[in-house]
């Protein structure tokens, strides 16, 4: 089915708007079969040109057996349109986009071939755009724009100019499912490896052939003497080791780590040693003049009383044993292993004694089946036995009013046992560490009423007996009753 629209210049635009009321019945049928005839001239006018349509077909010079047929708005052709020698126009030369060639199939337009700002258009409106020969789909234009050619079909390109894939470098290109992108630089093998064209690259040395110049990276030599050569490698090149007796000449500068001599006495003045350097001992009597002075490790002096001068000895120096009597004077310390006193004043431990005054003891002190005592019987709050560190009293155990105390001065006091937790109390709050598991009361134990504590406590809550209910306050302020009463 073929619909044509705005034909201009055509027989029915032409001559049947004149002829309007004179249109033979082969000129108006809506459907008329085929084969039909079409021009696109214009007919002489003889004056009986619409007398018959074989007539008009002898002024087109029209040959073969069929109708021809005149296209009015609307009209449906059944059959095939034959135009001999003539050309078929859709539109006039102002319109651009809208006339168009359509194909139909089952009543839906499936393409259409028309002039787009572009030129001409070939266009599948639904599925796929075909182009075959007699026999075959060669070419497929999907709507997503995939275009498939046909299993043993080849692209023929022309020998003189040549075909270019891509006009730009900016132009993006990709192979096997690559992502497509623009003109590579670089590596060869990166470079194929990035347009999809290969996986893995590797070199058959074996179809290489000539020597790669230096200039391109290469040793210039196809053996391993002439590469050498073009490397400007010398003779200790293919060594091993260097012979020092053969393969090095002159001498090695003591700047370079040598001795700038090639023999021992050059050598010796080289490295700037004196006469002693060839010595194997050193004669103290000869070879040494003047005295080593205490700051190097010496004494000072030539002589004795001149050394014991320098190493700042007194009259003792010289004496072979000392004489207390004499030779000592003061009171040896108590610190220096003395009584500190010129009389005679020490403790009897082994007796019942009272000693006055502060004792510091530097090590423990024993007691094996003893008491220690602190105070009198007399005594209530003003003795105590210390606790010091660093010369700061930290704690004390006292008898005070109501009983023993034991009382931290100074930070806190901590109960532990031998796992190294216990109770920790500092000032008005006692912490049970972490690492105590259980808490064992063996006996029955009462806890006293207590007022409700005043205020919101921040971070934990209050545990208290009131009115022998057990409850707890949190810090909402919300106050649970656990037990009642």
């Amino acid at each position: 089915m073929i619909e044509s629209v705005g034909l201009s210049q055509s027989i029915g635009e032409s001559r049947r708007a004149a002829n309007a009321d004179h249109r033979h019945p082969w000129a108006n049928s809506d459907s008329v079969a085929g084969p039909h005839y079409f021009a696109t001239r214009n007919l002489p006018n003889t004056g009986n040109e619409w007398s018959s349509p074989d007539h008009v077909k002898e002024i087109l010079g029209l040959t073969g057996s069929g109708s021809l047929y005149v296209l009015k708005t609307g009209d449906t052709m059944v059959g095939d349109l034959t135009v001999e020698g003539y050309s078929v126009r859709v539109g006039t030369t102002t319109d651009v986009f809208n006339p168009s060639f359509k194909v139909y199939r089952n009543s839906i337009t499936t393409g259409q071939i028309d002039n787009n700002a572009n030129g001409m258009r070939v266009a599948a409106l639904t599925n796929t755009l075909y182009l075959s020969n007699a026999t075959d789909d060669i070419i497929k234009i999907n709507q997503a724009g995939l275009i498939t050619i046909a299993d043993g079909s080849n692209l023929s390109l022309g020998s003189t100019t040549g075909t270019r894939i891509g006009t730009a470098s900016t132009q993006k290109l990709g192979f096997y499912l690559a992502d497509p992108v623009v003109r590579q630089t670089g590596d060869v093998a990166t470079a194929l490896d990035t347009y999809g064209l290969l996986t893995s690259a590797s070199y058959d040395a074996t179809k290489v052939t000539g020597t790669l110049p230096l200039a391109h990276g290469g040793t210039g030599g196809t053996d391993a003497a002439s590469a050498r050569t073009a490397l400007g490698l010398g003779s200790t090149s293919t060594l091993s080791a260097i012979d020092l007796t053969t393969n090095v000449t002159g001498s090695l500068p003591v700047a370079n780590g040598g001795t700038g001599g090639t023999d021992a006495a050059t050598a010796r003045t080289g490295l700037g040693l004196g006469t002693l350097s060839t010595l194997s001992t050193v004669t103290l009597t000869t070879n040494v003049t003047g005295s080593l002075p205490v700051a190097n490790g010496g004494t000072g002096g030539t002589d004795a009383a001149t050394a014991r001068t320098g190493l700042g000895l007194g009259t003792l120096s010289t004496l072979s044993t000392v004489t207390l009597t004499t030779d000592v004077t003061g009171i040896l310390p108590v610190a220096n292993g003395g009584t500190g006193s010129a009389t005679q004043n020490f403790v009897d431990l082994t007796t019942a004694q009272s000693i006055a005054g502060a004792k510091t003891y530097s090590g423990n002190a024993v007691y094996n089946n003893a008491s220690l005592s602190v105070g009198t019987t007399t005594d209530v709050l003003g003795t105590a036995l210390s606790v010091i560190r660093n010369s700061i009293a930290v704690g004390r155990i006292d008898n005070n009013a109501s009983g023993l105390r034991v009382q931290a001065q100074t930070n806190s006091l901590q109960l532990r046992g031998t796992s190294n937790v216990g109770i920790t109390i500092a000032g008005a709050t006692m912490t049970i560490d972490s690492g105590i598991t259980s808490l064992v009361i063996s006996q029955v134990s009462t806890l006293l009423n207590q007022t409700a504590p005043a205020g919101t406590p921040s971070g934990g809550g209050y545990l208290y007996v009131e009115s022998g209910a057990l409850k707890y306050k949190g810090s909402s302020g919300t106050v649970t009753t656990i037990a009642a009463a």
